[in-house]
């Protein structure tokens, strides 16, 4: 629960807790009282942006560099929202592991084609529910330390736990099997009746560059499709693999 500390000017102040997967949040206003921009830190230095008036954001962005001094781990977010942010900071490029575009895809189910990998006989899936817990406690928590950065820790193997129970009772991800042996993972971070978005999606390192991503993907939205959704997005980096869908 976001609790207010602060209004200078036009700006208020949130911070909910200072726990893992906790943040902190400026947002402005207009001189209707009307929020119209939010910047965020998250607990491990990620920041994200909502301002689509990039002038409320350099108001923002500037704010936030008077005031913080907490380490900037990286930024997710707009293209263009992203590139205001990280040009006020000024980064070398040597400070970067990653800066990439990444694209958000939407594709309606109706016209949904198998790639040839996920034709094959020898794959089938498994709802996590069905799937060991150990392994979904392992290739979850390889994923997200591999995909959100920080370190392992008694705090993240707890909230691990915590995912893992409830991947299983969302009936929403499933392990895929090639002639049983469990390969990948996929499911959906955000579902409704007309649309499902697609996440988290995992292959462990050994069993990687043989199509078991694409494969999974492509069968988990087969299955959603067969419940009658009829439309899924996908953020992804790499546009090859989400076109193929």
């Amino acid at each position: 629960m976001a609790i207010s500390i602060s209004k200078p000017d036009n700006l208020q102040h949130y911070r909910d807790t200072i726990e893992l997967y906790s943040g902190e949040y400026w947002g402005a206003f207009d001189e209707a009282d009307e929020l119209n921009g939010i910047f965020a830190q998250f607990w491990n230095g990620n920041l994200m942006t909502q301002a689509p008036d990039l002038n409320v954001l350099d108001t923002l962005t500037t704010h936030f560099c008077e005031v913080v001094n907490r380490p900037v781990a990286g930024m997710i977010g707009d293209s263009d929202q992203t590139s205001l942010v990280l040009g006020k900071f000024d980064f070398p490029a040597s400070a970067y592991d990653t800066n990439r575009s990444e694209g958000l895809y939407q594709l309606a189910l109706e016209d949904l084609q198998l790639c040839e990998k996920a034709s094959g006989d020898q794959f089938s899936l498994i709802l996590t529910s069905e799937a060991d817990e150990l392994l979904l406690f392992d290739w979850l928590k390889a994923y997200e330390l591999e995909a959100f950065g920080g370190e392992a820790s008694e705090d993240h193997d707890e909230h691990i736990t915590i995912r893992v129970t409830q991947m299983q009772e969302s009936g929403n991800a499933w392990v895929l099997l090639d002639s049983e042996l469990p390969v990948a993972l996929s499911g959906f971070n955000a579902t409704l009746s007309e649309i499902v978005q697609v996440g988290p999606v995992w292959t462990p390192p050994e069993y990687r560059n043989k199509g078991y991503a694409r494969a999974v993907v492509a069968l988990t939205l087969k299955a959603v499709k067969e419940k009658g959704v009829p439309e899924v997005r996908s953020v992804c980096g790499q546009s090859s693999c989400c076109k193929s869908l």
